[in-house]
């Protein structure tokens, strides 16, 4: 009994120690033995090239973090008549200045305006008034400014009718920038055509770059177009496109010196742009980035009130309001032209009348202080017996 108590106590660790043990000897059969050549053994194979043997390759599917960008759907895309149009006016841009230099040899007048510019003695303003008086005179008759006035606004109405950018770009090719302007003088309406086609594509469209794109179109077509289009309001125009769209100061302190050198005057509008970029910029809404030490910005600012400033001019004086001047015997008529020629010609005059030498020519000491009179001493009275 106790022989059969001891086994029946020794039986469930019997039974329980080959449970334990079989993992264990699975695992030391699966492991290479020592003596057997395995991957350490080769020195020319690396033990951790076949760690990811028994890992099944599955594509791992993980979400990204950034969200996949898409591009902006067109609202509409161009047709084949609206590429053609951009085409022409490109290739209008871009072959005016090779026609112009090769029909006269002369280099148009552009963005530099190096050498050809007409100086503010004979301003464009100037020069235009002189053309259209000639033309009169030849033609011998008036033309009244209610005719000009009554087309610029028929072509204004013909303007409002175009939908579209490109059919509006196609009506200027067609009725502003026509062969005429381009080779002879242009309309009396051709400065407010291009001011209005610059306002209409920055406002009723949207398109900045196009206007830009106009002005400089009409600067490069020829000497003429640049004469008589680029007047005050096109550069009005080009001031506010350039502030109001693109926040560039630079540029428009270009377009103001390019006014004071061609001789286009400011009028009351520019100043008015001119006083409200000044204070957008003073109140810092524009220019945050800005460093209020460095000086830059307020120099520009500086710089635009000299350009836009009006230019005194000196009116002759009447004769009426001339003094009346009386030559007495004291008073001389000459007019000295400094304080000291008198001087001057006091020592030369005593020097003449001299007879001691020059040594004694300039006894008299202007700036001393004046002699006293002499005292009258009082003389006893006598009586007249």
């Amino acid at each position: 009994m106790a022989a059969l108590r001891v086994c029946t106590r020794q039986l469930p660790r019997v039974i329980a120690r080959p449970c334990l043990t079989a993992p264990a000897r699975r695992k030391r059969s699966s492991m290479p033995k020592l003596d057997e050549a395995g991957p350490s053994s080769r020195p020319d194979i690396d033990p951790w090239a076949h760690i990811f043997d028994s890992i099944d390759d599955v594509d791992s599917k993980i979400p990204t973090s950034q969200r996949p960008t898409r591009t902006p759907v067109r609202k509409q895309a161009m047709t084949r008549s609206e590429i053609n149009a951009f085409e022409n006016m490109f290739d209008m841009i871009f072959t005016a200045i090779d026609e112009q230099q090769a029909r006269t040899g002369v280099r148009p007048l552009g963005a530099g305006l190096d050498g050809a510019a007409i100086g503010p003695s004979t301003g464009l303003g100037k020069v235009v008034d002189k053309v259209y008086n000639r033309k009169k005179d030849k033609s011998g008759t008036e033309r009244s400014t209610t005719e000009d006035d009554a087309k610029l606004d028929l072509l204004r109405e013909e303007m409002e009718l175009c939908g579209t950018d490109a059919a509006l770009l196609t009506w200027a090719r067609n009725n502003v920038f026509t062969d005429t302007v381009a080779n002879g003088t242009p309309g009396p309406t051709y400065p407010g055509l291009l001011a209005l086609l610059m306002r209409a594509f920055r406002e009723r469209f949207g398109d900045p770059h196009l206007a830009l794109s106009v002005f400089e179109h009409a600067r490069h077509l020829s000497v003429s177009s640049f004469v008589f289009g680029c007047t005050t309001p096109a550069y009005n125009e080009l001031i506010v496109t350039r502030w109001n769209s693109f926040r560039d100061l630079k540029g428009v302190r270009d377009a103001l010196e390019e006014m004071k050198v061609n001789g286009v005057e400011c009028d009351h509008f520019t100043r008015t742009l001119v006083e409200t970029i000044r204070r957008e910029v003073g109140e810092r809404h524009a220019w945050l980035e800005d460093s209020l030490t460095s000086g830059v910005v307020f120099s520009m600012i500086q710089e635009l009130e000299l350009l836009s400033a009006p230019v005194k001019r000196r009116q002759p004086v009447r004769k009426e309001m001339e003094p009346v001047r009386k030559e007495t015997e004291h008073a001389y008529s000459r007019q000295w032209r400094n304080s000291l020629e008198w001087k001057y010609s006091l020592r030369d005059d005593g020097a003449k009348s001299k007879a001691d030498g020059p040594d004694q020519m300039w006894s008299v000491n202007l700036f001393a202080a004046p002699a006293k009179p002499p005292v009258a001493t009082s003389r006893p009275h006598q009586s007249l017996v």
